[in-house]
């Protein structure tokens, strides 16, 4: 993980503390010396980081569970030895290619399309959760919290 998106983690962390609680939460890190293999290594860094979080409508999930969060990930082409399940945006799956590194919103129904990435989990992390890109997934911006709490990160 770059260290201009661990000093973006340590920005909203400190603004969630003065927040209301019900705009988000960032796990303190995690204090596990190891993951399981099924974890991949950029995520582990996150949850180094971060040990997992709530931030409007997404939630990335923390490292206790997390092999029983990979249903997504088993019903995605190649199943969830291609595909590890990280989170979710709304009730859509957040989804990492183990091959590649890219992040995947996986639909609820229908086609997955494995071309429509939203950049590996740093870029992800930095622009849709952590950025103005955000705003993507909701349908008012202006009038949601994370948003405005990201906004505000970001102008300091």
């Amino acid at each position: 993980m770059h260290s201009a998106l661990n000093q973006q983690i340590v920005e909203v962390r400190q603004a969630l503390g003065a927040a209301d609680p019900s705009i988000g939460f960032l796990a303190p890190p995690s204090t596990r010396q190891a993951f399981p293999e099924m974890v991949p290594a950029s995520y582990q860094e996150f949850l180094r980081a971060a040990d997992g979080m709530v931030g409007g409508v997404v939630m990335l999930f923390e490292s206790e569970g997390l092999s029983a969060q990979q249903s997504a990930a088993k019903q995605l082409p190649g199943g969830a030895s291609r595909w590890f399940c990280f989170g979710a945006v709304e009730d859509y799956p957040l989804v990492m290619d183990r091959r590649n590194g890219s992040v995947h919103l996986a639909p609820l129904e229908g086609d997955f399309d494995e071309e429509n990435s939203l950049g590996d989990l740093d870029y992800f992390l930095a622009t849709s959760v952590f950025g103005e890109e955000y705003a993507d997934f909701v349908l008012d911006p202006e009038s949601d919290p994370w948003y405005q709490l990201i906004r505000t990160v970001l102008a300091h």
